[in-house]
C-alpha cells in the first residue's frame, strides 16, 4: 500500500462540534530499558520509521496504547516492564495525528475494515488539542468512552461519508481479528526529540519494582511528576501493559479528565 503524502479527503465533519471533554494528556510508550534511558538521559529520542522513512517520535492521545515487540513468555526482567510518560499536550509539538495506528494501516491489518483504494493520509485529523478533543466527543462522547473504546457517533453522522463509515467499521468490528487497541486511539507524530523535564511530564507509569529506587527520584525530585506504579512483577509484557492500563484508568479519573 502506497503513501501518498498530503493527500486528504478532509473526511471527518468536525465543524459545529463542541468539546464535552478536558485535554487529555498525550502518553508515549516503550520497553523499560528504553524507558530507564529516557529518565537517564532527560530525552525522549526521536527514531527511524520505517513506514514514513524518517525519524519520529509516537505518541498517544490519553491512552498507553503499546505493544511490546516481544514474545509471550514470561519474566520478571525489568527491561520487559514497560514505561507510560505521560505528557501536557501544550509543552509537547506534534507536526501530524492519525486517529489510529498509521504504522498498522501501512502494513495493510485494516484491510478487512478499509477498502486498499484509501491511503493513510486521507484519515488525517488537525493536531491541535481542542481539534482532538471535538474529535473524541464526535465519536466518543466522552474520554471513559474513548479510553475504554466504547464509539458512540454523534447521530447527525452521514452514511454516505465514506471517511467516517470506514471508521466506524474499524472501531466497532467485532469479529476476530489480529488488530489490536491502536486501531481506536489518536496517533500523533513529531520529527523532534522530546525533552522531558518539569514543565512537561505529568506522570510517568512503572512497575512497583522501581519504588524507593534512583529512578523513582528522579521523577519525584528532578522532574517534579507523580509515579503511577503497576504491580505486575512476574508475567509476558502484555500482562504488564495490560496492568499499566488499568493503573493509568484510575489516575485519569483521579485527576478529573473523565
Amino acid at each position: 500500500m502506497s503513501i501518498e503524502i498530503g493527500s486528504s479527503l478532509s473526511g471527518f465533519e468536525l465543524d459545529g462540534i463542541v468539546p464535552q471533554n478536558a485535554r487529555l494528556p498525550l502518553v508515549h510508550g516503550t520497553s523499560g530499558k528504553n524507558g530507564q534511558s529516557i529518565l537517564n538521559a532527560r530525552k525522549i529520542t526521536k527514531r527511524h520509521c520505517k513506514v514514513f522513512d524518517k525519524e519520529l517520535v509516537y505518541l498517544f492521545y490519553g491512552r498507553p496504547a503499546y505493544v511490546p515487540n516481544l514474545g509471550a513468555e514470561s519474566s520478571a526482567q525489568s527491561s520487559f516492564m514497560p514505561f507510560f510518560f505521560v505528557l501536557d499536550p501544550e509543552k509537547v509539538k506534534t507536526d501530524i495525528a492519525y486517529p489510529f495506528d498509521s504504522g498498522a494501516f501501512v502494513n495493510g491489518f485494516y484491510g478487512e475494515m478499509i477498502a486498499e483504494e484509501f491511503q493513510v493520509n486521507d484519515f488525517k485529523i488537525p493536531n491541535d488539542v481542542d481539534t482532538l478533543r471535538m474529535f473524541v466527543t464526535r465519536f466518543f462522547q466522552s474520554n471513559e468512552n474513548y479510553y475504554v473504546r466504547e464509539f458512540d457517533a454523534h447521530p447527525t453522522v452521514k452514511r454516505a461519508n465514506l471517511i467516517e463509515d470506514c471508521y466506524r467499521n474499524l472501531v466497532c468490528s467485532n469479529h476476530q481479528t489480529s488488530v489490536d487497541d491502536r486501531s481506536a486511539t489518536i496517533e500523533l507524530q513529531t520529527s523532534d526529540s522530546i525533552d522531558i523535564k518539569p514543565d512537561n511530564v505529568v506522570a510517568v507509569v512503572l512497575s512497583s519494582i522501581y519504588r524507593g529506587s534512583r529512578i523513582e527520584k528522579i521523577i519525584r525530585e528532578t522532574l517534579d511528576a507523580d509515579t503511577v506504579y503497576y504491580r505486575v512483577r512476574h508475567g509476558n509484557p502484555k500482562e504488564f501493559v495490560a496492568a499499566a492500563k488499568e493503573r493509568v484508568f484510575d489516575y485519569l479519573q483521579d485527576k478529573g479528565y473523565f
